[in-house]
């Protein structure tokens, strides 16, 4: 995989792990405003049908799904926060390369092979091989696990 296919990629998690968050914290404010502690109530035996409240058990389930549902939340934010880090990685890897690197590295994403990629910027094959190389060096020194 290609650094900025990489990059594509992570870039495209964030946005999923984003909406992940979005809904959680949709929920946690759906849940506490349904369940708010001005719900519960007293039960009133004036009245000729005897009115319910939330009962203690279901005010337990409600809490056990808060705390799930903010244990999530927290994951998808650590998740979110170490997918950032990886794709600064990723930009300070690619801004580091050169201009010619830069070139090689769009015309093999365009999906040219060496002999074309040599021909096409007046270089011989091994040139490209070796411009190959230190791209490889390069994701290697930036800790950017690209294959």
């Amino acid at each position: 995989m290609t650094i900025i296919e990489k990059y594509r990629e992570l870039t495209e998690n964030i946005s999923v792990v984003e909406v992940c968050i979005d809904q959680v914290e949709n929920e946690i404010r759906k849940l506490i405003f349904t369940y708010c502690p001005g719900d519960v109530g007293a039960i009133d035996y004036t009245k000729p049908a005897v009115q319910t409240s939330i009962s203690q058990e279901s005010l337990s389930s409600v809490y056990i799904k808060l705390h799930d549902l903010e244990t999530e939340l927290m994951d998808l934010k650590k998740e979110k926060d170490f997918l950032y880090q990886q794709r600064d990685k990723l930009e300070k890897t690619i801004n580091d390369l050169g201009d010619i690197e830069k070139k090689v590295m769009m015309l093999r994403i365009k999906g040219y092979a060496n002999c074309k990629i040599a021909k096409h910027l007046n270089y011989s094959e091994r040139g490209i091989e070796n411009i190959f190389k230190r791209i490889r060096e390069k994701q290697k020194e930036c800790g950017a696990n690209v294959g």
